[in-house]
């Protein structure tokens, strides 16, 4: 890190300084050859940036980091590269840019140092889904609203994003895992879930980044060609998902911003959260789903389904009060029961 032999005496410096800077040129050269041989490209090319003005005439690294763009799908940041360093070499030492830059340059204009952005194989139905809630009882209203949409789009490649709302434990992820399973077979291309951690304790919410390179692996994208930038990554899962009819969960979501990279072109979208998501109603035409506590009689079912309704039945005043204290909440009730 930093110049060869910085803080030593001018004399070793002279001696020595120049050779070493050459050596860890070219061993700088010799890692992004072997990192752009794995596949690395959109990972490299920060670092490679940092280099090339470090190195402002090593046209090897310029080289490089053009096909690190080019590769990336950023093809006209590539040619900018090498009219940046044309211009240096011909300013500061009159010389113009040696053969294998050109060669690069031309292959640039051609396409033929492109490759995909991300070398997929997507399997043929990714089944995600955490398992359904034992005892569910309820919501059906709810339940019937998110039927009738689904048979109304039937056919249609469009997307439909549902936001599941509420106080905490008041079900939302019992709702939408419930649902999602019983329509499960209505998403020929698979379902994906995702926990967002947007009101977690113990760790902090997840970033639409690290979301969306766990979506890409769900749907085969090989986790060394993932590229690093969000933009990058929401166009390729854009692209896989393109005319796919998946059903997504995203769970406990804290924001629209930790939302909006990770909605799919097409299929149904199912978001929980302790929010509103108001703007991705009144920008993205999302349908609002609020939950409020269960009447008493589906707190009495879902008790039953989790105690077993003979013993329910055979004590419906303990029932009764436990729901209360409940405040009718299926979380509440849940833990109240086990």
């Amino acid at each position: 890190q930093g110049p060869p032999l910085g803080g030593v005496t001018d004399v070793l410096v002279r001696r020595s300084g120049q050779l070493l800077a050459e050596q860890r040129m070219t061993a700088l050269e010799v890692l992004f050859d072997a990192e752009l041989a794995t596949g690395r490209h959109t990972h490299v090319v920060r670092e490679l940036r940092h280099f090339v003005d470090e190195y402002p005439f090593g046209e090897r690294l310029q080289e490089q980091l053009m096909l690190a763009l080019q590769r990336s799908g950023r093809t006209p940041e590539a040619l900018e590269v090498y009219t940046a360093t044309r211009e240096r070499l011909d300013a500061e030492l009159g010389v113009e840019p040696g053969e294998r830059l050109r060669a690069m340059h031309l292959q640039v204009l051609k396409g033929e140092a492109d490759e995909p952005v991300g070398e997929v194989v997507v399997p043929a139905r990714p089944a995600e889904l955490p398992r359904d809630v034992r005892g569910f009882a309820g919501r059906t209203e709810q339940l019937a609203q998110l039927d009738r949409q689904l048979a109304a789009r039937a056919g249609a490649y469009a997307s439909d994003v549902w936001i599941v709302h509420g106080i905490p434990g008041v079900g939302k992820t019992a709702l939408a895992l419930h649902w999602a399973h019983r329509v499960r077979e209505r998403f020929p291309d698979g379902q994906l879930y995702v926990n967002l951690r947007g009101f977690d304790a113990d760790r902090e919410p997840m970033e639409p980044a690290v979301a969306l390179a766990q979506l890409l692996r769900a749907l085969g994208a090989d986790p060394r060609r993932i590229p690093e930038e969000v933009d990058a990554q929401a166009g390729l899962y854009r692209s896989l998902l393109a005319d796919r009819q998946v059903l997504l969960v995203l769970d406990n979501a804290r924001d629209a911003e930790q939302v909006l990279p990770l909605l799919p072109p097409t299929g149904t979208v199912l978001i929980t959260s302790r929010h509103r998501l108001g703007r991705l109603v009144a920008e993205f035409g999302a349908f609002s789903l609020g939950l409020g506590a269960l009447t008493e009689s589906d707190s009495r079912a879902l008790l039953g389904g989790v105690l077993g309704e003979g013993r329910v039945a055979a004590e419906p005043a303990a029932a009764g009060e436990l729901a209360e204290l409940c405040g009718h909440l299926p979380l509440a009730l849940r833990i109240a029961a086990a």
